[in-house]
């Protein structure tokens, strides 16, 4: 299941990526804590572990950084016992010094949870865009507070 959500943030695309990347358990409305493994000069090829609030439920993630190419894209894949996520940030500078982040993630489940979510797939995947709106809503009222 593929979700995706955008939002225009009032920063430039260097300030949103430095904070995107560096901040995301600041910011990410279900990633709760990060905690990188094995750090590579370029980031890309780093591990981590990924602590999620999944309804009420605290899940562990191990987690690869895919893509750190600054300041347009950032990759991960989180890897979980009952399924995977990739995640792709893509960094767009506007003419006016803003930026448009989007957000798309595949979540690949496994098991019972993958024919759940074939027969529930439109609301499900209503629900999912909507929870990454909630989350880029939130990192732009974090950035946008912030003194320039």
């Amino acid at each position: 299941m593929v979700t995706e959500a955008s939002i225009e943030i009032d920063r430039s695309v260097d300030e949103v990526f430095a904070f995107a990347t560096v901040y995301l358990s600041e910011w990410s409305l279900h990633i709760s804590d990060i905690k990188f493994l094995n750090k590579t000069d370029d980031f890309i090829g780093s591990t981590f572990e990924a602590s999620v609030e999944q309804h009420g439920e605290k899940v562990t993630f191990k987690g690869l950084v895919c893509a750190f190419e600054v300041p347009h894209l950032y990759s991960l894949k989180l890897v979980g016992d009952r399924f995977d996520i990739n995640v792709d940030f893509h960094f767009k500078s506007s003419m006016q010094g803003t930026t448009v982040i989007r957000q798309v993630s595949r979540i690949n489940p496994r098991g019972m949870l993958g024919i759940l979510l074939r027969i529930m797939s439109p609301a499900v995947r209503k629900s999912a865009c909507e929870e990454l709106s909630k989350g880029l809503k939130n990192l732009k009222s974090i950035i946008e507070s912030q003194s320039n």
